[in-house]
This record gives C-alpha cells, sequence and structure tokens, in this order.
C-alpha cells in the first residue's frame, strides 16, 4: 500500500459498502476496510472488483485490510487510530425471528459503539448509510427529508432499527461529530448474499407469480457509491438526503425484474388474507428443509405501502445524474443471472 489511509470503511464486503469501496479506490482514494473476521473478504472483494473489470491489483494498492466488530471497542479503537473520516455502511439487513436480537446489536448499538469511539477520537467526519424505512410517509405526494418518522405497527423490525441507529448519530451531532445521512430507498446492484436487497432477483429467477399494489423508490448501488464519494470530498455536517432515482409502481418494478431475469411477469395481486397461509407454509419449508422464506410478513407490508421520494436535495448539493431503474434492473440482472447459474 503506498499511502496510510485516513478514511475508515465499514461493512466493506456489503452490497453498498463493496460499491463504494470500489468507487473511492478507482478514485484513488485510500482505504482501511473494517471488516469481520473470517469473512473472505478478499476473495468475495476480487470477485465483485471482477464483475466490473476493475484490476486485483486495486485491493493490494489502496486498501489495508483490519479485522473486527462492531460490538468490540477495542476492535473499533485499533480501527480508527490514524483515521480522520468514516463511512458506516455496516449494517443487518436480515429479517425474521432468528434476527430481531442480531438487528439491534449491529444496527442500534453497533452504531452507537461507533460513533461513540469517533467522538472519542475526535474524528473529523462520518457519513452514516441508513434508509428512507427512517422517514415518515406523506399521503399526499413526494417524502421528502423533514418527513419525520412515525411509529405504526406496519413497520419492520429494520426499519426500527435503523431508526434508533440514526438516533444514535444525531446524539453524537449533537455532542460535538460532524456527520451526515443518507437514507436510499430500495438499491438495487448485484450481490451473492439472498439477505440482500437483492433477493428480488433471486426470487425472480424462480418465478413471481404475485405482485403487490404498491409503489416504491428505487436506486442503482452504483450511484449510491457515487452520492457517498460526492459527499466525502464535500464534508457536509449536520444534514441528511434521500437517494432515489425513481419511483415506481410495485407491480411495474417486478415485472421489470422478470422480463429481466426471464421468467413470467407477476398477474396475481396480493390479498391480505393470503399473507398469513403463505407466511405458514413458507415457515413450514424452512423447517424441513432449512431453505429460507423469499419474503417476510414486513416485506409484503412494505410492497403494498405506497410511497414517493423527492430526490432534489441530494441533486442539487451534488450534481449526481441517477441512472434510469429500468438501466439499473438490466445491467444488475446480466450479473445475478451469471451467480445463480454458478450456485
Amino acid at each position: 500500500m503506498s499511502l496510510h489511509p485516513t478514511l475508515l470503511l465499514t461493512g466493506a464486503t456489503g452490497l453498498v459498502g463493496s460499491h463504494a469501496l470500489l468507487q473511492l479506490v478507482q478514485k484513488g482514494i485510500t482505504v482501511r476496510a473494517f471488516v469481520r473476521p473470517g469473512s473472505n473478504y478478499r476473495a468475495r472483494l476480487t470477485e465483485i472488483f471482477s464483475w466490473y473489470s476493475a484490476p486485483a491489483k486495486l485491493i493490494d494498492q489502496y486498501i489495508e485490510f483490519v479485522e473486527g466488530n462492531l460490538l468490540d471497542i477495542g476492535s473499533l479503537e485499533d480501527a480508527l487510530h490514524g483515521i480522520e473520516t468514516v463511512i458506516h455502511a455496516a449494517a443487518c439487513v436480515r429479517e425474521g425471528i432468528e434476527s430481531i436480537d442480531m438487528l439491534e446489536k449491529v444496527n442500534v448499538e453497533g452504531t452507537g459503539n461507533l460513533v461513540n469511539v469517533c467522538l472519542e477520537m475526535n474524528i473529523h467526519w462520518f457519513l452514516h448509510v441508513s434508509s428512507v424505512a427512517t422517514l415518515g410517509p406523506n399521503p399526499e405526494g413526494l417524502v421528502d427529508e423533514d418527513f419525520f418518522f412515525k411509529f405504526n405497527p406496519r413497520l419492520s423490525r429494520y426499519a426500527l432499527s435503523k431508526y434508533a441507529a440514526e438516533q444514535e448519530v444525531w446524539r453524537a451531532v449533537e455532542e460535538g461529530l460532524k456527520a451526515v445521512i443518507i437514507n436510499p430507498s430500495f438499491i438495487l446492484g448485484p450481490s451473492e448474499s439472498e439477505s440482500s436487497s437483492s433477493s428480488i432477483f433471486f426470487a425472480a429467477a424462480s418465478g413471481i407469480p404475485f405482485y403487490a399494489d404498491g409503489s416504491g423508490g428505487y436506486v442503482d448501488v452504483r450511484d449510491v457509491a457515487e452520492i457517498i464519494h460526492r459527499l466525502y470530498a464535500l464534508r457536509t455536517s449536520g444534514k441528511r438526503y434521500i437517494v432515489s432515482a425513481e419511483n415506481i409502481g410495485t407491480k411495474v418494478f417486478l415485472t421489470q425484474i422478470a422480463t429481466a431475469m426471464h421468467s413470467k411477469p407477476p398477474s396475481q395481486p396480493v390479498r391480505e388474507w393470503m399473507i398469513l397461509p403463505a407466511l405458514f407454509f413458507f415457515g413450514i419449508r424452512t423447517f424441513f428443509t432449512g431453505k429460507k422464506a423469499p419474503f417476510s410478513r414486513s416485506v409484503i407490508r412494505m410492497a403494498q405501502s405506497r410511497n414517493a421520494y423527492d430526490n432534489s436535495r441530494i441533486k442539487e448539493c451534488t450534481g449526481v445524474q441517477f441512472r434510469p431503474v429500468q438501466t439499473a434492473i438490466d445491467e444488475t440482472a446480466v450479473h445475478m443471472r451469471r451467480i445463480i447459474s454458478k450456485q
């Protein structure tokens, strides 16, 4: 490695983190990647870089790996030694009963630990990757950054944990940490993990017969990575930014996904009475086969909701030009078909 890194990136092998890492090193920025011990991170990143024809030598030239855990204060202190800025992309995104404790520990306690150590070590700037799930609804139009979170029983545990994580960041801002939060909508990008947002491509490969009568925002992971880089250069503080390219109806979105994955598009609407029997069926299947359900109750609820997001603030701040969602779907599907064929 040619330069000592002053930037720490958490979640370096996740969907957002890996693409942000690629974006940063391609710009010649040296990064310290905070990774979980035993996660086979070097091989994983080499594979991801190859998807975009990025030379593997960039990993050795621009990335320093530090193993640790967000719940281990000592490893956080070691990782932050000599660091000036932090991009926090690590998160637990899995839903389900078995993941409740992990959502709380990683997303909430882990973020709290990280910002506390950042305050102690006088970190200059912090970027937190959150989600539009932490924003309140706007039944009359676009949701912008000023629509504050409103609790309701339909919210997923993931949304609740990400909201609590944001509160840790805002608390640290009040205590002197210069920080910014980005709130991406549904992120489109290739991943080998079926627990990421790419799970929709895995599901589409087998066919998705049903659709929900909702709408939402979608964004290419490469655009999220580009925005992270641009905000890193600008170092704005005390603000949040919605990161979303387009607002699309759920049926249209699922049809585009199915077409791109060369499968049959959905034709039957989801009815409320179908949810419990479907979850029961997949629960039984998981018990006997170990194969996880392709969706949870909260995912269905989210798909049934109608949300549209205003991206004007991030466009004005960074000048980013978002890729069309159709382009994001088609190009992600190319990678996902290859990933699935190898499994």
